[in-house]
């Protein structure tokens, strides 16, 4: 069975709010993966992982197959989904694919890799409002659609 799977952790509220009432329309099986969860979701599953470092991102990869989706922020995750074979979906809508996901790594690495003299070379982060939900929408709608 197909099932969507949300790295809760950090993912933007807005998106995850649509995600769940799409999915619900759609009666797609949603998990909210998180270590901590501040309120609750009128659909889908929350799980509350551990509070150590990665707990979120292992529950998913022991539990999706390869007919699952994941919407996550954590290239890391996104790279070891890839592996496995199951699509990662970021808050722009971008599916996490070989090359782009390699080009999104190779910049988060070269930002690690600098440090503090990084500080003013990232654009700044943009807070996620209706313009952003809206370009994620219009993204996903296809996908789910599909799925």
């Amino acid at each position: 069975m197909k099932q969507l799977f949300i790295d809760a952790d950090n993912f933007p509220q807005l998106a995850v709010s649509w995600l769940a009432d799409e999915a619900a329309k759609l009666k797609l099986p949603l998990y909210l993966v998180a270590n901590h969860f501040s309120r609750p979701m009128s659909y889908g599953r929350q799980i509350t992982t551990s509070s150590q470092k990665e707990s979120a991102d292992n529950y998913i990869i022991t539990h999706i197959t390869e007919e699952d989706l994941v919407f996550t922020l954590d290239l890391l995750l996104a790279q070891k989904l890839e592996e496995k074979k199951v699509l990662a979906v970021n808050h722009l809508g971008e599916q996490l694919r070989s090359e782009l996901l390699k080009k999104k790594l190779l910049e988060r690495n070269l930002m690690l890799n600098l440090g503090e003299n990084a500080k003013n070379l990232r654009p700044k982060q943009k807070s996620y409002g209706p313009k952003e939900l809206n370009n994620f929408k219009e993204r996903c709608i296809p996908l789910l659609k599909t799925f």
